[in-house]
């Protein structure tokens, strides 16, 4: 690849390693590899790995988007409703101060 920076380097230049690429910079690996060029150019441009974009690609092709993977993880035991009730029963317990008036 030559020295020339292309629009996807100075898009994904300012990007940490461990940081998700953003959708305009997914959508540029996409029309990168339909265009013809390898998912080692690309990725190298990009500043990810080649199997990075070859999954971006891949869940174009498969699935017509460009969003983030759903995390997984353990849903949340309570929900918004029930730590703000939480919240606020705890929290208007009378101080020692009030109690001794």
């Amino acid at each position: 690849m030559s020295q020339k920076k292309g629009i996807l380097s100075v898009i994904c230049a300012g990007r940490q390693s461990n940081q998700e690429l953003s959708e305009v910079a997914r959508a540029l690996i996409v029309q990168a590899v339909e265009g013809g060029r390898s998912y080692r150019d690309v990725a190298e441009e990009a500043g990810c790995s080649a199997a990075a974009a070859f999954k971006i690609f891949q869940r174009w092709k498969t699935h017509q988007t460009l969003d983030k993977k759903c995390r997984s993880g353990r849903p949340r035991k309570l929900t918004v409703q029930q730590i703000r009730w939480q919240y606020l029963t705890n929290n208007n317990t009378p101080s020692y101060p009030q109690c001794v008036q």
